[in-house]
């Protein structure tokens, strides 16, 4: 996802490509539930997202700790969801993997000498720490309001609407979130080049 809280890897492995292909298993499981149903496109979500995270291993010769995550996650929850035939497992797993990432963030602007916000993207962007530390704070914020909407979108909605959300919607929002924040750090950007 273009929430990547590791940083990106060298060796010829291209981080925007990272982050298309970590949409994927999304991808691959709205396409198999709009083909089957929830619970093949489950497994179809589970395999993906153990596939992505072990093909990044063979790749760059490292783990990505939220592709490890998100597999974990749709192993743990999408077994769940087949083994009780239940879909509600599915439907909480992504509120749960935001709330991991919003907490992680939150605890690292308390532990460790850098916030995970400029651990990741530190040699990309010069920031001060002030900034960085906000904006982990404003990512986190980010990570607990998706959480909510999903929980809304997946118990006011139809299946169906939670599906097409969970990829389109949750897409949508990344990408204003983004170019929001692009405007929020670029006179902080200027002022750093500047100086």
């Amino acid at each position: 996802m273009l929430f990547d809280c590791g940083e990106p890897s060298s060796g010829g492995y291209n981080y925007r490509m990272k982050a298309l292909m970590e949409y994927l298993p999304i991808i691959a499981f709205v396409g198999a539930y709009a083909l089957t149903d929830i619970y093949i496109a489950t497994g179809v979500f589970m395999v993906a997202a153990t596939v992505l995270a072990l093909g990044t291993r063979m790749v760059t010769g490292e783990w990505n700790k939220m592709q490890l995550a998100v597999a974990a996650m749709a192993v743990a929850f999408g077994g769940l969801t087949l083994g009780l035939r239940d879909p509600n497992f599915i439907k909480i797993k992504p509120t749960v993997l935001y709330a991991v990432f919003g907490l992680a963030l939150v605890a690292s602007a308390y532990i460790g000498k850098k916030p995970l916000m400029q651990r990741a993207m530190g040699s990309q962007l010069d920031l001060p720490d002030d900034i960085w530390r906000r904006l982990t704070f404003i990512w986190a914020g980010f990570f607990f309001a998706c959480g909510i909407i999903n929980l809304y979108v997946a118990y006011a909605f139809s299946e169906a609407f939670w599906v097409n959300f969970k990829l389109f919607g949750m897409l949508g929002l990344t990408v204003l979130f983004v170019i929001a924040q692009g405007f929020y750090l670029a006179p902080h950007i200027s002022d750093s080049e500047q100086s």
